[in-house]
């Protein structure tokens, strides 16, 4: 057996096995999960842990989890509210440490995510590149005291609404058909999972503002310009570290959205079954102008402000936009 075939073998292995942790982590529905009710009368279903609404597969004790887990300081956390391309970023970071051409399998994202997989995350090799969706008040404690490097990806928000609604229609896990004026009167109650984009944001928010272990990354300029900010990453990540320009491009090629996309449509089977769904969308920016009504968009405009106009967010390119 040559080289190819050894390496071709080894990566087989390693999807087989990712393929049973992503069985077994999937096939797990919490029995508290109970129902929102939208105002159409449409129900959602979720799982309420501390106070906020949940995708039913996990499992009540992932803040608890968080509160013993034990960081390392060469631990990367992507942190982000739901569909805003976290594992776009995982695919970027975990080649920058690993290297560009180190084998990274389909189902190896979602094995990485805190939520879902906290006992086997604890057994990654170093460094671990681990994304989550905890706001700041429930994210584990340890990463601030080891000094643990933090990636906090934002979108605008309205993109990232549209695409988690449309992620939570598609999923068998939640149970939910409501229309665009249902999924918005759940959100402005809180009610829907993860809770909203705004008390997600500005915790993070608050909390990088004093913490230089805390990169804040716009989505929309990654999309824009993914080698600048690949090269930021590269920066933060090992200060020192000298990555040529050639290298950078590889990253960014190997990391292209839409090939990522086509690479990972074959593992939606695990997601879908398992209310995960899958996991890219087109990833476009400027979506919910198609999708929000301009009665809608008021709404969501006085959310918005009510809840932000208290913090500093300039830099995120999100409050002018929602004055238009």
């Amino acid at each position: 057996m040559d080289s190819n075939q050894d390496e071709n073998t080894t990566k087989d292995e390693k999807l087989l096995q990712q393929e049973l942790e992503m069985k077994e982590l999937t096939s797990y529905i919490n029995e508290e999960c109970e129902y929102v009710k939208d105002c159409d009368g449409k129900t959602m279903k979720v799982l309420y842990i501390d106070g906020v609404a949940h995708e039913c597969v996990f499992r009540s004790s992932i803040h608890s989890d968080a509160r013993t887990f034990t960081a390392h300081v060469d631990d990367v956390w992507i942190m982000s509210w739901p569909r805003s391309g976290s594992h776009w970023v995982w695919e970027i970071i975990q080649r920058l440490l690993h290297g560009i051409d180190s084998f990274v399998g389909p189902l190896q994202k979602d094995l990485s995510v805190f939520d879902l997989n906290t006992d086997g995350i604890k057994h990654f090799p170093q460094p671990r590149v681990i994304s989550s969706h905890l706001r700041r008040e429930f994210a584990p404690e340890d990463i601030f005291k080891k000094g643990s490097k933090v990636v906090y990806l934002v979108r605008d928000p309205r993109d990232a609404m549209v695409s988690w609604y449309k992620f939570i229609q598609r999923q068998d896990a939640f149970q939910y058909d409501g229309s665009r004026d249902g999924f918005l009167s759940l959100y402005f109650q809180d009610k829907v999972p993860r809770g909203t984009w705004e008390k997600h944001t500005k915790g993070w928010l608050q909390e990088s503002r004093n913490n230089k272990n805390i990169f804040l990354l716009n989505y929309e300029n990654l999309r824009h310009d993914p080698l600048k900010y690949i090269r930021e990453l590269a920066s933060f990540l090992r200060p020192g570290t000298t990555y040529n320009e050639t290298e950078l491009m590889r990253h960014k090629e190997k990391t292209d959205l839409c090939t990522m996309q086509q690479k990972n449509s074959a593992y939606e089977q695990y997601h879908k079954k398992g209310g995960l769904g899958l996991q890219y969308d087109k990833g476009k920016i400027g979506t919910w102008k198609d999708w929000f009504t301009v009665a809608q968009l008021e709404d969501y405009k006085r959310h918005y402000h009510q809840y932000m106009d208290d913090v500093d967010n300039s830099d995120l390119g999100y409050i002018d936009m929602t004055h238009t």
